[in-house]
Parts: structure tokens; C-alpha cells; sequence
């Protein structure tokens, strides 16, 4: 097993452990509803950056049917937008929102910059890469707790069924 093979194993780990310590049994319907939603838009942004070679995917699950990573689409940055939208702090004065709006995508962006550097996971063949990735999940996550927020507000509101 060498260091790329240990590199997904913790990757997949520290996932599994973001849900297992912020995901609570009452929040299972949202959390899997943010986990689709996360999913659906993470996938295409990956092969947007594999396509105009914005990054290059050396290893990754399934080399045969696509050049993008699974592992970061499918697993990291779901998971991590997960945790964004359970513990985003609605009633709190608005520097605390914007300092949590920038720190849990600047922790993804970090874990993919650290996957870059020491692993074969991911190569980004320019630094800026990873600022722009910042920005765009950024904006995204912000759209994509607005639209959580509303499926829920439309399922809990009897007048609109």
C-alpha cells in the first residue's frame, strides 16, 4: 500500500468522521438532502476543472470511465457541505456567518491543496487553482443552503401542498 492508497483511506475516514461528529439522528432527512444536492453540483464543477485542465487527476477509483477524482466529488466536499449547512449559525450577528462561510471552504480547499502537494491524488498545475476553487464554493455553498433551506420551508408549509 503506498502513500496514495493511505491518502484516500484518511480522506475517506476524516469524511465519515465530519458526519459522524456533526450529523445528529434528527438531521438525517436534511443531511442527505444537502448530500445530493452537494453531490449533483460538485461532480460537474470537478470535470469543469479536469476539462480545462485546471487540475489532473494522476489516481483516482476509476480511471477507465472518467479523469476526475471520485473521492473529492462524490465524498470530501459533500461532506463537508454537509457539516457547512447543520451548523451554520443562522441567529448569530453577521461577521460570525461570513468568518463560518470562509472557514469551512477554505478547509476544503486546504485538504485538496494538501492532497496536491504531498499525494498523486490530485495535480494542479497552477497555485491559483485553489483560489478560485475557494471562491466557487464559496458562492456555492452559500446557493446551496438557500435552496435547502427553502425545500424545507416548502415541505413544512401545509398551505403550499
Amino acid at each position: 500500500m503506498n502513500n496514495d492508497h493511505i491518502a484516500i483511506a484518511m480522506i475517506i475516514w476524516l469524511s465519515l468522521l465530519l458526519l459522524l461528529l456533526f450529523v445528529r439522528k434528527t438531521q438525517i432527512r436534511k443531511a442527505l438532502l444537502a448530500l445530493l444536492i452537494a453531490q449533483f453540483f460538485s461532480w460537474p464543477l470537478t470535470m469543469m476543472f479536469v476539462y480545462f485542465h485546471l487540475q489532473f487527476n494522476p489516481v483516482r477509483f476509476f480511471p477507465y470511465a472518467t479523469k476526475s477524482t471520485f473521492l473529492m466529488a462524490f465524498i470530501f466536499h459533500p461532506a463537508v457541505f454537509i457539516v457547512y449547512y447543520l451548523r451554520y449559525p443562522l441567529q448569530s450577528p453577521l461577521p460570525r456567518r461570513m468568518f463560518f462561510s470562509l472557514i469551512l471552504p477554505g478547509f476544503a480547499v486546504c485538504a485538496q491543496g494538501l492532497a496536491g502537494q504531498y499525494t498523486n491524488l490530485i495535480y494542479l498545475p497552477n497555485p491559483w487553482v485553489l483560489v478560485v476553487l475557494f471562491l466557487i464554493l464559496t458562492i456555492l455553498y452559500q446557493v446551496l443552503r438557500k435552496y435547502v433551506d427553502w425545500f424545507f420551508k416548502k415541505m413544512s408549509d401545509p398551505l403550499e401542498r
